[in-house]
This record gives structure tokens, sequence and C-alpha cells, in this order.
């Protein structure tokens, strides 16, 4: 299956935008406001086409997430739904590519397959852990990505810990060794620590955009050993399966999977 294209919401919400702010009017700056882009604008000039390519350093995967998750609305205006005055920490397509190896993808470099897959992974962990919709996994991890104050590398890595829009899960911000102005993310699973820099401060009319460029940050501590676990269990079945279907039954012996 096709992922939806973010591109077809961001034509979308330019269209929005300009409809609210009444025709002529700047959609890329509020009222009194600087000319600022809003989030989805910044990311797709960051991201040179509408369409899924081999560039590992864009948005295409996590705008298309966005979309995916239906919450795509977050990334655009604050006067037409968008979030305001929070930082995003935005991993590049690299990071959701790395991630997705970790569960359980084993393909090329493909940017519309990582984001069909880590949909589908996101949704069995949904389903394991019973969410009131098994969709919301990904909604969750989306949200963890947003901190719920608006502050750049420098104060973030000050304060050590701060909330994110997930349910107020926290998230920690260390200081990283290499790097000026570089800090660590430490997520739940607290293996993994993606640095951002103080060098990515981009502000946007929704609050700053921080580039992540190792991993996407996760907030579930089970996701890998759940999603792991469940692939090891299918495998021994196909292979218990592929035994009964294919073993040859020795002369004078019947299966006990037979008819009797």
């Amino acid at each position: 299956m096709l992922m939806p294209s973010y591109h077809k919401f961001f034509l979308t919400l330019l269209l929005t935008q300009s409809l609210h702010n009444g025709s002529g009017a700047n959609i890329f700056a509020g009222q009194g406001e600087q000319q600022l882009p809003c989030m989805a604008c910044w990311l797709d000039s960051q991201s040179g086409s509408g369409k899924f390519d081999t560039n590992r350093r864009d948005f295409h995967i996590l705008m298309s997430l966005f979309v995916s998750a239906e919450i795509e609305e977050y990334l655009g205006p604050p006067a037409v739904g968008g979030l305001e005055n929070v930082p995003l920490f935005a991993p590049i397509d690299r990071a959701f590519f790395k991630t997705a190896k970790l569960l359980n993808f084993s393909g090329d470099y493909d940017e519309e397959k990582i984001s069909s897959h880590l949909v589908s992974e996101l949704r069995k962990y949904g389903e394991a852990r019973k969410f009131s919709s098994p969709g919301d996994a990904l909604k969750f991890l989306l949200l963890y990505h947003f901190a719920v104050k608006n502050l750049r590398v420098r104060k973030l890595r000050k304060r050590g810990r701060i909330r994110t829009k997930y349910n107020g899960t926290r998230l920690r911000v260390r200081r990283a060794k290499f790097g000026k102005g570089r800090a660590k993310l430490v997520d739940t699973s607290g293996s993994r620590c993606p640095c951002i820099s103080a060098r990515n401060n981009v502000q946007t009319l929704n609050g700053y955009v921080h580039a992540v460029k190792d991993y996407m940050l996760v907030p579930f501590s089970d996701l890998e050993s759940l999603l792991n676990q469940e692939q090891g269990i299918e495998q021994l079945e196909e292979k218990e399966e592929l035994f009964v279907h294919k073993a040859p039954a020795r002369p004078g012996w019947k299966s006990q999977h037979s008819s009797e």
C-alpha cells in the first residue's frame, strides 16, 4: 500500500492558511510577526520535492508519518490548528532508516518502504499493548518529539530534563562530549543518544526545529524487545509449519498430522 503523500497535505495547508488570513495575506506569519514559516512549510522547503527520494538528510519520512498518524495539522500555523510555542525534535530520513533496522527492517534504503514499515510495526505494538486504537502508538511517538517549552539547544541542555507533548513524558538532555553547542537526547531506551546542535536552531512560526541526525526518539521502553520477540515467534511458527508440511513420511509410519 502506498503511503499518503505529505505534499498533498502541504498544498492543502497553504490553501487553508490563505483562506484564513484573507486574500493577499502573508501565509508565512501571523499578524504583526516576522516573516516566519510554519513547521510544515520549513520542513517542505528543506526536502526539495513532494516525493520520496534517496536524500537521507531531509524530512520526507517525518512528514509522511505525521500524515499517517492524522496529526499533520500540528505542523501548520497555530491559527489553523498548529501547535504553538513548542520545539520539534525532527529526525532526518537517515535517523528513521537506522531505527527501522532495529525494528526488523531488512531492505535497502527506500523511504516509502521504511515509512510503511514503521507504521506497520508501531501498529503491531499498539495492538500488543491494547491501546484504544492501534494507530495511537505512532501518534504518541510523534508527540514525544515535541517539548512543551520553546527553548534553544543551550537552554535545553541547562535544564537537563524536559517534558514532552506525550502526556508530559520526560526526555533527558545531556551535554555532548564532542562538538561545541551540541547536546544528547536520552529517550526511554537510554542506550542511543541522538545529538542536536545549537547551529541548527531554526525558528519557525510554531517554535524551534532541532534536526536529529541519528535515531528517532522512542517513548516506549519495550518497543524493540516486544517487536523483535514477535518477529522471532513468527519465524519459529513458519519453520514449524514448513516442517509439518514438507517432512517425508517414513514407510509404514502415519504422521500424527495426517487424517485418520
